[in-house]
């Protein structure tokens, strides 16, 4: 049986998807759609194979796509990708607070949507295009290699990322330095008389973790101390942040921590209570994000702060603008006494 009536006989319908053309080449669907669309940053060869093997198959653009293309953006989709408890975090309720402000303000409606599950997010966003629920999407929690935009390319669909990929075209998206966040605040640490931070960040393959990764080991070599590099990795609860720095701290694996949100910073506080060490003398703690809902944390957290509000109005703005474009944003460093180690850090 060839894979044009394999696909007739096991999917649902006649026509293949981009997913079913990258399957059969044993390629990314990025790949996929780059390719269809003469992308410049697919080699000749591959471009020329790709779209071979698509008419082969019988593939044709969604035509729910075609008529996005040329209808009035009304409502816009903020899909929200598990783990869901993150929901929780104010840089989220903030960012969008401020994209609501920024489309009604356009006369524009904004609809929010749950994936249960990362494999559930193709189907979510099919149902969200298809079904006209919505006319244009942002994207929160970007990968480096993000086959949901593959997809909404491919329909020819308005979309703008909070974050960033590795697409070498214009796209259109709003980002937070996270290298440069977690560089200066491993810097910070050091300079306060640290030895040996850690980096604590979530498990995902999310673009914002690779760059704090790359921030805090950059900070790590110049510093002299590449050899002394500890990532630590957690699950998005901060019960699963506590649990880390426990036991990071009780093998005296690290004598400070750069956290990747200051809910986690809040777990390494608990780990250090339990453990008898007293946070910004025995342990350097940073936080990200200014949770108000921590300001109560003794000693305070030293942690950066983005202005998200503006941030989400900026993406709005981005998302309907008629050229492709996007910013990264530095955020703004909040002092507390969290990485002091009893000195004055020089910044």
């Amino acid at each position: 049986m060839d894979e044009r009536r394999k696909i007739r006989k096991h999917g649902r319908s006649a026509r293949p998807d981009l997913r079913q053309v990258a399957a059969s080449l044993g390629v990314a669907i990025s790949t996929v759609s780059r390719a269809l669309n003469n992308a410049p940053d697919v080699a000749a060869a591959t471009r020329e194979r790709i779209q071979a093997k698509a008419r082969e198959l019988g593939y044709a653009p969604n035509a729910a796509g075609r008529r996005l293309r040329l209808q009035r953006i009304d409502v816009v989709g903020f899909l929200l990708t598990p783990p869901q408890d993150r929901f929780a975090d104010p840089i989220y309720l903030d960012l969008l607070s401020g994209i609501a402000e920024e489309l009604s303000t356009a006369g524009l409606d904004l609809s929010i949507h749950l994936a249960h599950a990362a494999d559930d997010e193709p189907r979510l966003l099919r149902k969200m295009i298809e079904g006209g629920i919505v006319d244009a999407v942002l994207l929160p929690r970007t990968r480096p290699r993000d086959e949901r935009i593959a997809w909404l390319e491919a329909l020819g669909v308005r979309y703008a990322t909070f974050g960033r990929t590795d697409l070498t075209h214009a796209y259109r998206h709003l980002d937070i330095d996270n290298r440069s966040t977690a560089f200066r605040a491993t810097q910070l640490l050091l300079e306060s008389g640290y030895e040996r931070p850690a980096l604590l960040v979530p498990q995902p393959d999310l673009t914002f973790v690779r760059h704090q990764r790359e921030g805090y080991e950059t900070a790590m070599r110049k510093s002299g101390r590449a050899r002394s590099r500890k990532v630590l990795t957690a699950a998005f609860p901060v019960k699963s942040a506590y649990h880390a720095a426990r036991e990071a701290l009780a093998n005296d694996a690290c004598d400070a921590i750069v956290c990747a949100s200051d809910a986690y910073a809040a777990g390494v506080y608990r780990a250090a209570a339990e453990l008898g060490r007293r946070v910004g003398e025995d342990v350097g703690v940073t936080g990200f994000a200014a949770n108000p809902m921590l300001h109560s944390l003794a000693p305070s957290l030293t942690t950066f702060e983005a202005e998200m509000v503006a941030a989400g109005r900026r993406l709005a703005q981005l998302l309907l603008d008629d050229e492709p474009a996007g910013e990264v944003w530095q955020a703004a460093i909040v002092l507390g006494d969290s990485h002091r180690r009893g000195r004055t850090a020089r910044l």
